[in-house]
């Protein structure tokens, strides 16, 4: 997830969630989003962090993972893309993939890094 500059992009779909208020968790107390890690939102973390999320296989779990990284980065396009810090690497949020009906990524997305989660409990 991140907040990106928007021009030469496709046009934002939610102005409200996509930029004015981003990250957005709808979510109620003890609901799925809201355990979704701080360090998703750029805003709030070191430009040398890096958060990913992956598919394990075959255990069927999707992980967030950060880990500080050597490379500079923008803010408003990629960063990472050096190496990782030793000892850096933590795991921050797990999930059976059961419990996500869906994600949509946004259309005036760069590099496909803004996105919907749909969890199977309605947040």
């Amino acid at each position: 997830m991140g907040r990106h500059l928007c021009g030469g992009f496709a046009k934002l779909e939610e102005r409200e969630n996509e930029v004015d208020d981003f990250p957005v968790i709808w979510a109620g107390v003890g609901e799925t989003a809201r355990t979704l890690p701080w360090q998703l939102d750029p805003s709030r973390r070191s430009w040398h962090m890096v958060t990913e999320l992956e598919l394990t296989e075959p255990d069927g779990l999707v992980r967030i993972t950060s880990y500080q990284d050597t490379a500079q980065g923008s803010r408003f396009l990629a960063w990472g893309g050096g190496e990782k810090v030793p000892g850096s690497e933590a795991v921050l949020w797990t999930l059976p993939r059961k419990e996500i009906l869906g994600v949509e990524t946004k259309r005036f997305s760069m590099a496909e890094s803004d996105f919907k989660i749909s969890f199977r409990d309605g947040s």
